[in-house]
């Protein structure tokens, strides 16, 4: 998730620069993301009910389609098998506050690294568990994104950094508080190496293209599934296998119908492609796919 925050903030600010128009911005926004989710909440409020009668899942529906889970899970903690909603309240309110401020105050790069490292010290005030999930305090990512995005492009090798984000999967641990405030710090920079170096071209291999396509269904299809199973003590190879079937499987159904109603032409990322953009990011294709919808 911080990787796909640093990239999140790093190509949102290159379609904006590129095409500063705002109306188009939030509606291509709005395309992309509430029609899947509305899709994948209306699922869940028809079968969550049958299988635990005695939990309120309206109530947590409520607070992720109103992209609240950030907040509320930290103080009231809800909502429970929706709570992985928590990442994409931050990324719609990154979406509401930033193109204003970008398009209005147009801050440089000093400014923004400032404010990635005001951020960072602001994070280390809170516990992890208070801090994790809130749009104040895991927002670091999406600001040094937006910074890198000021930058020109350097002749960087990108492998050290890679194997280095694969070391941070082997070294730093979930439940370990030490991991979540040192290790998103390190997992941001070795993300912002990778994107200001050379892309990787077998990252824009045509089957990784696709994934990115069905990346945010996957998000969305996987973790209720996958939350209920780990509570009733299911072996997690097999709920692994399981939610990621489901995950696949529904996102390429939502795909493939009802976000094909939303699909249109891309002319804002077409721009930003035309000023470098594209060539820069070759390697990212499966976040692109998803940032470009």
């Amino acid at each position: 998730m911080d990787v796909f925050f640093v990239l999140s903030g790093y190509l949102i600010t290159q379609v904006l620069l590129a095409n500063p128009d705002l109306p188009t911005f939030y509606w291509r926004r709005f395309k992309r993301l509430v029609p899947p989710f509305a899709l994948m909440l209306a699922a869940y409020l028809w079968a969550a009910p049958k299988v635990e009668p005695n939990h309120p899942h309206w109530r947590d529906a409520l607070a992720a389609f109103f992209h609240l889970s950030d907040y509320t899970l930290p103080l009231y903690q809800f909502p429970d098998y929706l709570r992985h909603t928590w990442s994409l309240a931050i990324e719609e309110q990154f979406y509401l506050l930033w193109p204003l401020i970008l398009l209005r105050k147009k801050p440089g790069f000093t400014v923004l690294i400032a404010a990635w490292a005001a951020l960072t010290v602001w994070k280390f005030q809170w516990g992890w568990s208070a801090a994790y999930t809130r749009f104040d305090t895991h927002c670091t990512g999406l600001v040094l994104g937006c910074a890198l995005a000021m930058l020109p492009r350097f002749n960087l090798p990108t492998w050290p950094f890679l194997l280095g984000l694969l070391g941070c999967v082997l070294v730093f641990k979930f439940n370990d508080a030490s991991s979540h405030e040192t290790g998103v710090i390190v997992v941001e920079l070795f993300t912002a190496c990778i994107l200001l170096g050379n892309a990787p071209k077998w990252l824009s291999a045509r089957s990784l293209v696709y994934l990115g396509k069905l990346s945010y269904g996957i998000y969305l299809w996987h973790f209720a599934l996958a939350y209920w199973m780990h509570k009733q003590g299911m072996r997690w190879d097999f709920v692994l296998a399981a939610s990621t079937l489901f995950g696949v499987g529904m996102a390429a159904l939502s795909y493939h119908t009802l976000e094909a109603l939303f699909r249109s032409n891309r002319p804002a990322l077409d721009a930003a492609a035309r000023h470098g953009e594209g060539d820069h990011v070759a390697g990212f294709q499966p976040q692109l796919e998803r940032e470009r919808s």
